[in-house]
């Protein structure tokens, strides 16, 4: 299992760590009491259901959701639900897309670094969020472009009622 390998990684890096696993997954009976045990939440599934799921425990959780995405050679990053009226993942997308109009990066293709890059710039978030410092990236979503290397930010709207 992914998070029993992670947490045995982690452990050879540093023995000092501590890692909780949740291998049971996230689903809708159980999604709240694991989210609320947490102080910040990081998303980097690949899927839109699960997406859906962790955004919307979160919201009625009151916990922030860094959340970052690669396809293809493109990654986006965003803070979700960061502040008075950040906006949620349903926000932007209210309403989920056709399975059939969906892809994976498992299916899709992910030029390897791209999910690299959107991975050390979540944790970056991650660790403004959490220390208080600097100005997380919520209201605002990054888009990468890996061909031309190029950083773009787009300003997002506040929470919808």
């Amino acid at each position: 299992h992914k998070a029993l390998s992670a947490a045995a990684t982690l452990a050879a890096l540093n023995s000092l760590v501590s890692v909780q696993t949740h291998v049971e997954g996230l689903r809708p009976d159980n999604a709240l009491a694991i989210i609320t045990q947490y102080d910040v939440i990081v998303d980097a599934s690949d899927n839109p259901a699960t997406r859906y799921l962790v955004s919307d425990a979160c919201v009625v959780a009151g916990k922030p959701l860094v959340s970052a995405a690669a396809v293809g050679t493109d990654g986006q990053l965003t803070v979700y639900n960061y502040g008075e009226d950040g906006p949620c993942y349903r926000c932007l997308f209210p309403e989920a897309p056709a399975p059939e109009n969906c892809s994976r990066c498992g299916d899709a293709g992910v030029l390897g670094p791209v999910p690299g890059v959107m991975g050390v710039l979540q944790a970056v978030e991650t660790v403004k969020v959490l220390g208080g410092v600097g100005q997380p990236l919520a209201r605002k979503l990054v888009i990468y472009d890996a061909l031309s290397g190029r950083f773009t930010t787009v300003k997002l709207r506040g929470r919808s009622p």
